[in-house]
Formats: C-alpha cells, structure tokens, sequence
C-alpha cells in the first residue's frame, strides 16, 4: 500500500480503476497533458490503494489530482478534455 508520502513531492496522480470505461478513455488524455506541461504523472488504481484513496478522501474515478510540496492542490472528476487537464496541471505545477 502506498501513502501519499510516497508520492513525489511534486506530481500529477491520476486515479482510475480497470472496471472504469470513463478512465480508460480519459487516460491518453491526462498523459498527453502530463507530457505537454512537463509533469510527473503517477497513475494509481483505486483498488489496489485504498488507503491512499481513503485518505485523500477520492470519491469516483476518474479523479485527476495535482500535488505541490506533498499537498494536493487542485483536482478534476469525471471525464474532461485534455485542454481542462492541461490547464490545471499547467496552472499549479510551476
């Protein structure tokens, strides 16, 4: 089980599961957008992190969380575009 200690300091964490079509369609988007704006993106499988999830309080998948210094900064839920993504990450990941 991983903690969000574990987690680079600085990253893009996508949340999905292998049940969830919308995150399987949502996932050459958010690593598309990762790659455009130079992010680290980690993908974690809600299932398999429970603990994680539980504790960073993810409700549904897919969830895509931006973290600065170790803390989660900002967060989108459900299907969106990679321009959404990439002006979040773009936005708190400098």
């Amino acid at each position: 089980q991983m903690t969000s200690k574990e987690l680079p300091a600085n990253c893009v964490v996508k949340f999905g599961a292998v049940w969830c079509q919308p995150c399987k369609a949502v996932t050459p988007l958010v690593r598309a957008a990762t790659k455009n704006t130079g992010a680290t993106l980690v993908e974690i499988d809600i299932d398999e992190e429970r603990e994680l999830v539980t504790g960073l309080g993810i409700r549904s998948v897919p969830t895509v969380v931006v973290f600065r210094d170790g803390q989660p900064v900002a967060q989108l839920t459900g299907t969106k575009t990679q321009q959404e993504y990439e002006e979040m990450i773009g936005e708190h990941s400098r």
